[in-house]
């Protein structure tokens, strides 16, 4: 994967509606967040941004053809790129929640052992809610978990261990 293709070609033509080349600084979207202050702000995201994260996360937290990542963010929330687009430009599988499945801990745990999934992310209270699922008791194809977007707590951290021994815990907040 090359990340040139990526961040100016958008259709096969490598053209937009209009006839011109998507560029690297050319806005991707725009990410609404609360921030630290609580305060509504708009984050400009541009292609290049996109890809470099894409790129990072690769390079970090690598998957392959092997691999299957669940898709379970909203649209409106950053992880929801990372969860979508990562497995697509690693030849990896995304397995799609079904809507609103996020919420479903229960349902979440039968989709991980049904499909094999090796990939999740979590916000720390789904993540313990994952945890107190009876069906996360089967569960045997993970190997990594990524939580984010708040703190995580060492007694989460050490459930998850506990739970899933040798799957790698990854902290990390959002790309904004």
């Amino acid at each position: 994967w090359r990340p040139e293709r990526f961040t100016h070609t958008c259709s096969p033509s490598g053209q937009r509606a209009e006839g011109r080349p998507v560029l690297p600084e050319q806005l991707a979207y725009i990410l609404y967040t609360s921030g630290s202050s609580g305060r509504p702000k708009g984050v400009l995201v541009h292609h290049r941004a996109v890809c470099n994260h894409l790129l990072y996360r690769q390079a970090a937290y690598p998957l392959g053809p092997g691999d299957r990542f669940v898709h379970k963010a909203a649209s409106v929330f950053d992880i929801a790129i990372w969860e979508l687009f990562a497995p697509l430009i690693a030849g990896a599988t995304v397995i799609l929640a079904r809507p609103d499945g996020q919420r479903d801990s229960s349902y979440l745990a039968k989709l991980v052992i049904d499909q094999q999934v090796t990939d999740m992310h979590f916000v720390p209270f789904m993540l313990k809610a994952f945890l107190e699922a009876p069906a996360s008791r089967a569960i045997s194809s993970l190997r990594r978990l990524f939580c984010g977007g708040e703190s995580l707590s060492t007694s989460l951290a050490r459930a998850v261990h506990e739970r899933f021994p040798g799957v790698e815990l990854v902290h990390q907040y959002g790309p904004t």
